[in-house]
């Protein structure tokens, strides 16, 4: 069984005592790992708990099913922007905004790594490119935000993603917004955990060959 490309398995790994972050590398795992999971323990705890007892039948239908993966592939993109937010929120007393120019660099890695989603238009990556680097344009412009704070700006988004009729969740948003910001508090503590600051911040800074583009 998988979520948003990511096997029961690769969940269970996100529980289990892990590895340092010390690398670029280290960090675009962890930013693919808990964007995904924070929007998506979001929407899934939401949509059982809205259902109610008939969760498990509504879990079951097809129709139910689709919706809510293109829900998770599409707050996916957002999710990814909150993660690299408090990354740079979590390493900026360390090494001020000089970090944030990788980190922006390492989201759009992340978000270069799945296939289109079924039934999304092929720009739909791009897009959600082109989304991540305008918000971290305005994450350059400003003091960096308190961790809790960081998914209230987009919590209406993935609001606005969840198949759950809007008349029955027309009351939730607070719900939402708040699960977002436990959800990433929890991910900001794991990262001030598992982070080798020192290592981390000399990879980053580490100078980097240019992408060779091939010739035609």
């Amino acid at each position: 069984m998988t979520l948003l490309g990511f096997s029961i398995d690769s969940f269970a790994r996100l529980f289990a005592r892990p590895a340092p972050i010390r690398t670029l590398a280290d960090m675009e795992d962890f930013i693919d790992q808990h964007a995904a999971f924070t929007v998506q323990k979001c929407i899934v705890e939401y949509c059982r708990a809205r259902s109610g007892v008939l969760w498990s039948k509504l879990f079951k239908e097809a129709g139910f099913i689709a919706a809510l993966d293109r829900a998770r592939w599409r707050a996916y993109g957002t999710g990814v922007g909150n993660v690299a937010e408090m990354v740079d929120t979590a390493l900026r007393r360390h090494a001020g905004p000089d970090l944030l120019a990788p980190i922006a660099e390492a989201g759009r890695h992340v978000l270069q790594r799945y296939p289109v989603p079924d039934g999304e238009a092929d720009d739909f990556w791009a897009r959600a490119i082109d989304r991540f680097e305008r918000r971290m344009a305005e994450v350059a412009l400003h003091a960096p935000r308190p961790v809790r704070d960081i998914p209230t700006p987009t919590a209406r988004e993935i609001f606005e993603m969840i198949p759950i009729h809007p008349e029955l969740r027309a009351h939730d948003f607070e719900v939402i917004k708040n699960n977002l910001r436990t959800n990433l508090c929890r991910s900001y503590e794991t990262f001030i955990k598992r982070v080798d600051v020192d290592m981390l911040v000399a990879d980053l800074k580490a100078p980097r060959a240019p992408v060779k583009v091939p010739s035609v």
